[in-house]
């Protein structure tokens, strides 16, 4: 929202913004994402800590629209990721679609999860907390478990991104994914990764842990 709203519909917001109480502190890692997007903007926070209704009935008093991604970008994203998952179905991992990580019967299978095997899930639920925020539907694009012929449990975490130009809010939102699995396997080792459309920076001009982490998704992903 900009600085200079009259202060009478600033004020109209403000009293239409319920206060964020210590027992309602849900965040989404969207919402992060939006607020690095613009620039650290704290009123864009707080908007997206509203929920819908909410959100609505300001976006009638500012006498705007909340306006969704163009249909195309949408289109043209799910395409390129359903891409991925038929390159990962190629290399025979086994792919599984909406899996809830938190339920009980998840648990189990992971646990159970046979040395020297791995499957991955796509479009996954997680939940959990990160300090005082509760992240509730978070939903990473690919989630691999795999456990080693000595047993030893690993996971990668990655987000799909048809994006043209790295950003912050890519890995944040991947990190947060890590942080909510870390309290749920404690034992495993947790990878992160952001797969980009094409390379969007010189290979040439890549620091250490840009390598590395492209290598891991490289031997792991193809």
């Amino acid at each position: 929202m900009p600085d200079d709203l009259p202060s009478q519909l600033t004020r109209s917001i403000s009293t239409a913004l319920p206060p964020v109480l210590p027992q309602q502190t849900e965040i989404q890692p969207s919402a992060i994402a939006s607020f690095l997007r613009s620039d650290q903007c704290r009123r864009q926070l707080r908007f997206n800590l509203a929920d819908r209704d909410t959100q609505r009935r300001i976006a009638h008093l500012a006498d705007v629209e909340l306006e969704p991604l163009p249909p195309t970008l949408t289109r043209s994203g799910r395409l390129w990721e359903e891409a991925i998952e038929d390159q990962l179905l190629n290399g025979e991992a086994v792919l599984v679609p909406n899996a809830a990580i938190n339920a009980e019967q998840w648990q189990r299978r992971i646990a159970a999860l046979p040395p020297g095997t791995a499957f991955i899930t796509t479009q996954s639920t997680l939940t959990g907390r990160i300090g005082d925020w509760r992240i509730d539907q978070a939903h990473p694009d690919l989630i691999r478990f795999a456990r080693s012929t000595s047993g030893d449990l690993s996971i990668l975490v990655a987000d799909l991104k048809a994006s043209h130009a790295v950003e912050l809010e890519h890995r944040v939102q991947v990190a947060m994914y890590a942080e909510l699995l870390q309290p749920l396997f404690p034992e495993a080792e947790i990878s992160q990764a952001v797969l980009y459309r094409q390379p969007l920076e010189p290979e040439a001009i890549w620091t250490p842990t840009v390598r590395a982490d492209h290598q891991a998704a490289a031997d792991i992903l193809g």
